[in-house]
């Protein structure tokens, strides 16, 4: 009866040491791809940033009151410099595609389209350059996770500020 206690302890003890040792692997490997993808998405979003922060394309700005536009212009960048306040009419028809939820036809041949609330942000028009500055990414944050500010497409750094923890923001910023 001895030996045979024995054996199954060595047994038991045997099987939990190479049970021990496959997932000690398993879980070394798990870590290492789950950190390889962690610094893979920081340096993606890191790239989306600077790409937003140089942007010299056109992009559409639009102030909306509900689903009525109040203000719409194209700048280059987010330079107020170049601001030109699109016509009347443009307004009129992008107000039709945006009715239509067509956000693609919308940004046309623009780089970006940003919606802004009114609710959220002042009908000061100057609002766009404390928008993007770079202290004021917690109100970038505050306006994707409420609805207030959309911006179309949304690359992988806006996406990275909606779904990161507002606490995280604040700290940020």
């Amino acid at each position: 009866m001895e030996l045979a206690t024995l054996i199954l302890l060595f047994l038991f003890v045997f099987i939990g040491i190479v049970l021990f040792k496959i997932i000690h692997k398993i879980v070394s490997f798990v870590v290492t791809l789950m950190l390889i993808g962690c610094i893979f998405l920081g340096v993606m979003v890191y790239l989306d940033y600077r790409n937003v922060e140089n942007n010299q394309f056109s992009n559409l700005i639009l102030f909306m009151n509900k689903e009525k536009i109040t203000y719409a212009a194209q700048t280059t960048g987010f330079d107020l410099g170049t601001v030109k306040e699109l016509p009347r009419a443009e307004k009129i028809r992008l107000e039709v595609l945006l009715n239509n939820s067509d956000l693609g036809a919308v940004l046309g041949d623009n780089q970006k389209l940003v919606i802004m609330y009114e609710t959220a942000y002042k009908k000061d028009y100057l609002e766009l350059t404390k928008l993007f500055q770079n202290d004021t990414l917690e109100q970038i944050d505050h306006g994707l996770k409420d609805g207030n500010l959309i911006i179309y497409p949304e690359s992988l750094y806006f996406k990275f500020i909606r779904l990161v923890p507002r606490p995280l923001v604040s700290r940020v910023s």
